[in-house]
């Protein structure tokens, strides 16, 4: 704002004030006058002198309207007139008696008390009327309304801001009829019912919808009721707050959770399917280490055990030893440990495992750092393969030029798969960081500070639950409970898991077992028949409910997994079943007990698979050599 613009403003501004001055005055002395001329009439007519009956209210009035400078000022004036024209003698300003005197002076005592008083209490008024604009205004920028009942007179005060959420017009006579016509259909017995108990005593505070102008919103209602001394409700008061972002906010979370979970089992999946070992370093001092089921077996580790050669002395894998150039090395040299803490890849590295039995291995791989929401090191991953038939063809190559050849179109093949593999696994992961890298520049783009917090929010718990699920699903793919407390407690909290996590209502029924435990090898295969027969319906049926049952009649055992999916024509699905990693898995672990599996399905009708195992002394031995 210019200079010449600011000093027209407070012309304009000192001039107005002075106008209401004017006018505050001017009221005191109007008023003044007025009041002169009834009690002047009055002393004519009647010939009783009533100045100061009238000059009370007189100054009360202006008091009241104009404030304490007008007030006094009618004070001063109507003392003034009361002593020039009423008092003896008249005409004069000299007051003779003392009667007088002290009437005149209780006059201008009391004159200025109610001047004093009526400021007082109009200044209060203003406050009190800025304090209500003030409260108004801030629950209509929280978005809360308020409300109180008479209970014994059912008469309802609603506030302005009740009347704005409700989409009521305000003036409204308030009612609960037309409170109700707002609730939405589904929430009215909810609504009706925590009424009914709130008046009882119960507390009301709970969440519903309302319906206004076809939109639907979500309010929160809280309430507390006052009681007279005996004990009786006599009043109700409370709030309703509007709480739809919050609720769609809670909403988007689920929904971010839900992907976070699809992207965690996508993730498990990657792990599982790469016939690579992957090691994921969770801490950048890679003090907790899992890895895929790949590196689990190769390194005869139980699944969800910790592979970190950095781990503490207790948890710390001491079956093998990392060697290099005919020297073991140490564990902050280790590639994975490298790149957590260099924050740099480590490519291209070569190291022999050596078992305590004596074998070993040659493996090849990288590793590369993992980064948080704001860039820092929080970890690493390493992938690395099987390269000992690699070595042993190269050392074939110097036998002879017989086999030259051969060994060479071996090691070509060999060199064509690892490559292979290598790039597999750099394309899944380099996906993996470009959809981190995506929601990073959204955040990178972000308006406004607040947005880009909400953001990272965001990306920051979707890659900790992410986190969270991929070490649960490691450390679930060698349950504990299993070699503990057996088979039908492991499947009891798997199922009861399995419901939980993929909203499928799944049902285990064990019949004809004993006291006795099933030998190990058995357990374990049925358990891992279970498991991959209920992900395949959590990932292909799209069923409701699916019912595991296992029973044991005679010498057999007999175990069905049956749901109420889509189902699919088994004739023309039968090379499919054959070649699909899950059911194959399945079809092998059964026979490696000594068993045969069988599916039956039909379109619209879910899916039967049926595992039957011999539990005499044969089936036993053969699913031990197995």
């Amino acid at each position: 704002m210019s200079a010449a613009g600011s000093t027209k403003s407070l012309r304009r501004f000192s001039s107005s004030r002075v106008h209401r001055c004017l006018l505050r005055y001017g009221f005191a002395v109007v008023a003044v006058a007025v009041a002169t001329t009834i009690c002047y009439w009055l002393e004519k007519f009647s010939g009783v002198s009533s100045a100061y009956v009238i000059f009370y209210p007189t100054v009360m009035l202006v008091a009241v309207v104009a404030g304490l400078g007008p007030g006094l000022t009618a004070t001063l004036f109507s003392s003034a007139a009361a002593d020039y024209l009423f008092l003896e003698p008249h005409g004069s300003f000299a007051v003779t008696t003392l009667g007088d005197r002290i009437e005149l002076a209780l006059f201008l005592g009391i004159g200025a008390a109610i001047s004093v008083l009526a400021e007082t209490m109009r200044r209060r008024k203003s406050e009190l009327k800025r304090s209500r604009s003030d409260l108004s205004r801030a629950l209509a920028v929280a978005k809360v309304g308020s409300w109180h009942l008479d209970i014994a007179k059912d008469v309802r005060t609603w506030s302005d801001e009740t009347y704005r959420l409700l989409g009521i017009p305000l003036g409204t006579l308030p009612s609960r009829a037309r409170f109700l016509e707002r609730v939405h259909q589904k929430d009215l017995q909810l609504v009706d019912d925590t009424w009914n108990t709130f008046l009882q005593g119960a507390t009301y505070d709970f969440e519903h919808r309302i319906v206004v102008d076809g939109e639907i919103k979500w309010v929160q209602e809280r309430g507390e009721i006052e009681s007279d001394t005996e004990g009786k409700p006599r009043f109700a008061m409370g709030v309703i707050q509007d709480v739809t972002q919050r609720k769609r906010a809670e909403e988007g979370l689920r929904h971010s959770e839900a992907e976070a979970r699809e992207r965690a089992s996508e993730v498990a999946a990657i792990l599982d399917a790469v016939p690579a070992m992957t090691f994921i370093a969770h801490d950048r001092a890679c003090q907790e280490m899992t890895s895929s089921r790949a590196a689990y077996d190769f390194l005869k580790l139980p699944y969800g055990a910790n592979t970190s050669k950095s781990a503490a002395e207790g948890e710390r894998p001491r079956n093998f030893r990392l060697m290099k150039d005919g020297y073991e090395v140490s564990a902050d040299e280790l590639p994975v440990q490298r790149a957590a803490a260099t924050g740099q890849p480590v490519r291209d590295c070569e190291l022999t495992l050596v078992f305590e039995d004596g074998s070993s291995t040659c493996i090849y791989g990288h590793a590369v750092p993992l980064r948080d929401a704001k860039g820092t090191v929080r970890g690493a991953v390493g992938a690395f393969v099987d390269i000992t038939g690699r070595r042993r063809l190269e050392e074939l190559t110097i036998r002879g030029e017989i086999q030259r050849n051969l060994v060479k179109r071996e090691i070509m093949a060999r060199e064509e798969e690892r490559l292979r593999l290598a790039r597999e696994l750099h394309d899944e992961f380099g996906q993996m960081l470009v959809s981190l890298l995506a929601g990073l520049r959204l955040v990178e783009d972000s308006k406004t500070l607040k947005a880009a917090k909400t953001q990272l929010k965001t990306l920051r718990e979707l890659a900790s639950h992410a986190i969270d699920e991929v070490g649960r699903l490691a450390r679930d793919l060698h349950p504990i409970v299993l070699d503990d407390l057996g088979l039908a407690v492991a499947l009891k909290s798997y199922v009861s898991e399995y419901s939980r996590l993929h909203g499928i209502e799944a049902q285990l029924r064990i019949v004809g077992f004993g006291s006795e435990r099933l030998p190990r090898v058995l357990e374990r295969g049925l358990y891992r028949i279970v498991q991959e027969g209920l992900t395949n319906v959590a990932r292909h049926a799209r069923a409701k409910a699916v019912t595991v049952l296992i029973s044991c009649v005679g010498e057999e055992l007999t175990m069905t997994i049956s749901d109420n999916g889509c189902g699919f024509r088994t004739e023309t699905s039968e090379r499919g079943l054959k070649t699909h990693l899950g059911c194959q898995g399945m079809r092998e672990r059964a026979s490696m007990l000594g068993g045969k599996l069988e599916i039956e399905s039909r379109v619209g009708s879910g899916t039967c698979i049926t595992v039957k195992i011999p539990t005499g002394s044969v089936g036993l031995k053969q699913a031990q050599s197995s």
